[in-house]
């Protein structure tokens, strides 16, 4: 691939990282909306009347120019606390439960609503549309 210069230990690698995305990261609306609809899904895992705290709670767990990329407002401190200091406590937590006995799929649970037969990964993406034989329209 020809990338020179990589750093040899784990601090100088978040460095280089941190640079890169410093130097490179500019807001763009059509990323915003990528991240809105991925956070949209995520919260959407949620019940719906926690779906707003857990999008708040999302984005506090950001890095601050990551969120700056984005547009989305700064979260107050208390908020950015609140959600790191949770998942420190999850981990404490989960930390002393037994291990599972059997894996946990994520395809096994209810809440999944995308591909529910399943998927193909050479059908997956973006397409040009084809217009049908039949002079329908495109998406059907």
């Amino acid at each position: 691939m020809g990338i020179r210069d990589i750093p040899a230990d784990y601090d100088g690698f978040a460095e280089l990282m941190d640079a890169y995305e410093r130097d490179t990261y500019a807001f763009d609306p059509r990323s915003r909306a990528v991240a809105d609809a991925t956070l949209d899904l995520f919260v959407g895992f949620y019940p719906r009347p926690l779906r707003p705290a857990m999008r708040r709670f999302s984005i506090a767990l950001l890095d601050d120019h990551l969120r700056e990329t984005f547009g989305y407002p700064r979260p107050p401190r208390l908020v950015t606390a609140l959600a790191h200091g949770s998942l420190v406590a999850r981990g404490r937590i989960v930390r002393f439960l037994p291990p599972r006995r059997r894996p946990a799929f994520l395809r096994d649970t209810h809440r999944i609503r995308s591909y529910p037969g399943g998927f193909m990964i050479e059908r997956l993406g973006t397409f040009p549309a084809t217009m049908p034989q039949d002079g329908s329209s495109p998406r059907g």
